[in-house]
């Protein structure tokens, strides 16, 4: 039995209805994901982000607040000890000072005519002018000279932490014809005057020797000119330095010394310095002979110049 043609038509409708439902629903949800997705977690995933950003942000911020406070706990300490120091030294120098001053004392009440005494810089001086110790021309102590430095001898016998430098100083009068064997310059006379003062220091008054040196400066060191005789008497005189027994030595004007410090200091590093010196120009140009063959024979020439020499 055939349907009318009315139920055919709701019929299907109703089943396009049935399809196209199913759809509908599929696209409202992605709308709504879309939705959430574009509303709510893009916002919230942008949001973490950020967070993230800034924690690193605030990470690195506190890493450089830590290094730089490690940075100053550095200098601090570093300043600190500077301070320790400068207080110790000062602290010493205030005790040298009042050491001097009594040492300076003593010396003036031993002192006679014709002997200064002065302290300046952490340094004392005493100066004699040589009319006090040797007859003109000599090097041989007088009686009155070995007198004066006995007197000046007991302070410095009992001296400790001082270094005891004797020089002598002339004027520029020429040596005499008559002791120009013994004494050809000015410096001969010098050095001699100022070795016989440590030797009867050392023999006769038993100051240590290892706290005393001899220095001769013969006359390039004037106090006053010679152009009067006054001033040529001034100049010829014998100084007696005390300075203090570990003065520093300054690296850059006496390497070689600064060189033996280090080596005593850590012997392995300077063997491996010494290792790694470069050969002296001498031996370089041996090399360098050697290479080129036997052009030059540095044997013979010194056989010749011996041989030129007798």
């Amino acid at each position: 039995m055939a349907r009318p043609p009315e139920e055919t038509e709701l019929m299907i409708k109703q089943g396009g209805a049935g399809r196209i439902v199913p759809w509908l629903l599929a696209a409202a949800s992605m709308g709504f994901a879309a939705y959430l997705y574009g509303m709510v977690y893009r916002p919230l995933q942008a949001e973490d982000r950020k967070k993230a950003i800034d924690l690193r942000e605030q990470r690195a911020l506190a890493r450089d607040a830590r290094r730089e406070a490690d940075d100053l706990k550095t200098e601090l300490a570093k300043r600190a000890d500077e301070l320790k120091e400068v207080r110790a030294d000062l602290a010493e120098s205030g005790t040298l000072k009042e050491e001097n001053e009594k040492l300076v004392k003593q010396l003036k009440e031993k002192a006679e005519a014709g002997v200064e005494v002065s302290g300046q810089g952490g340094r004392i001086t005493v100066t004699m002018v040589d009319r006090i110790l040797f007859n003109s021309g000599e090097a041989d102590l007088t009686n009155k000279g070995e007198t004066v430095l006995r007197k000046l001898g007991s302070v410095f016998k009992g001296l400790e932490g001082k270094r005891i430098q004797v020089s002598g100083h002339t004027d520029t009068a020429p040596i005499k014809s008559s002791i120009k064997q013994m004494y050809p310059t000015n410096w001969e006379l010098s050095v001699a005057r100022a070795v016989n003062v440590v030797r009867f220091l050392q023999t006769e008054v038993g100051v240590n020797p290892r706290h005393m040196m001899a220095a001769g400066y013969g006359q390039y060191r004037p106090v006053a000119s010679n152009v009067h005789s006054a001033g040529m008497a001034k100049n010829r005189r014998i100084e007696i330095l005390l300075l203090p027994e570990d003065i520093k030595v300054v690296k850059g004007e006496f390497p070689e010394v600064a060189a033996a410090e280090a080596a005593a200091a850590d012997p392995k590093s300077a063997s491996k310095k010494g290792k790694e010196t470069k050969p002296t120009p001498a031996a370089a140009d041996e090399k360098s002979a050697s290479k080129k063959g036997k052009e030059t024979k540095p044997a013979a020439a010194h056989t010749a110049i011996v041989k030129k020499k007798k």
